[in-house]
């Protein structure tokens, strides 16, 4: 059985659920295809003046 990372981050904007909240609908839907996803995990990226983000500035 093969093993497959995904990692994903979406666009930072106001409007947007988050990184995490797709992290979670993915993971629902692979589950609901049987596929077995073992978890999620969340990084935070750097918190930095120049690099703009609006909420977390993290990913999934």
């Amino acid at each position: 059985m093969a093993t497959i990372l995904i990692g994903i981050d979406d666009t930072d904007n106001a409007a947007s659920r988050g990184t995490g909240f797709l992290a979670r609908q993915l993971f629902r839907q692979c589950q609901n295809r049987q596929l077995r996803p073992l978890g999620v995990t969340r990084h935070q990226f750097l918190i930095d003046p120049r690099i703009p983000y609006t909420s977390h500035n993290s990913g999934a």
